[in-house]
């Protein structure tokens, strides 16, 4: 702590040409406040620094090639590989839908739009026909961790989807061969591939009958 007196006093240095120059030091602990939504409408042509334009069903979507390129391998080719065609004006997709699509940009552009149990399937769709792998981690984490998804839905999206680390946590949950047979039991399970059937059967192996 500096007296008032000393800090007037210009021998000390806190002066110097009729100003007071004060060094504060502090640590941020907390942040209470409002996190604002950096809003983008992607169907208004005057979306800042678009370059592309996709059509789907009948209605324009604007975006910029480079951040999509950035996040996907499939947009990179589309707009910077051998066979890009640069003078193309539009950009028609098919097998998706609008706001599903965007809430993919959403996603990709800096904003607060969150992955839901309601939307993580249709994104997870999207993300992998794009090969957004960023998009991707981000939906197999959220999976990992939501328990409004049964372990037979989730693994069958790990399986369509080849969400390794997500089968590994269903498969690693399991303590005993009688809770893998009870799957049988929960909506899903006749869904289940050969392969993921396999794999309940080699865990089921090596667990005791019933947990201990």
């Amino acid at each position: 702590f500096c007296e008032w007196e000393n800090v007037l006093d210009e021998q000390k240095g806190f002066i110097r040409d009729g100003k007071l120059i004060i060094e504060g030091r502090f640590t941020l602990s907390n942040l209470i406040g409002i996190r604002c939504d950096s809003h983008v409408d992607f169907s208004d042509p005057e979306v800042p620094f678009h370059d592309v334009e996709f059509v789907i069903g009948g209605e324009k979507i604007y975006a910029s090639k480079q951040i999509l390129a950035i996040h996907s391998p499939v947009f990179k080719e589309m707009f910077y590989g051998e066979n890009a065609d640069n003078n193309k004006g539009e950009i028609e997709l098919n097998d998706v839908e609008k706001e599903e699509f965007i809430d993919i940009l959403y996603l990709i552009y800096p904003s607060c739009k969150k992955i839901t149990d309601a939307n993580a399937e249709s994104l997870l769709k999207i993300a992998d026909r794009f090969q957004i792998k960023t998009i991707i981690d981000r939906i197999e984490q959220f999976l990992m961790d939501s328990t409004k998804w049964n372990f037979p839905a989730k693994l069958n999206l790990s399986e369509k989807y080849t969400l390794v680390e997500l089968q590994e946590f269903c498969l690693d949950t399991f303590e005993s061969a009688e809770e893998i047979m009870n799957l049988k039991r929960i909506d899903g399970y006749e869904e289940l591939s050969n392969n993921v059937n396999a794999a309940l059967l080699r865990k089921a192996m090596k667990l005791p009958l019933t947990k201990t």
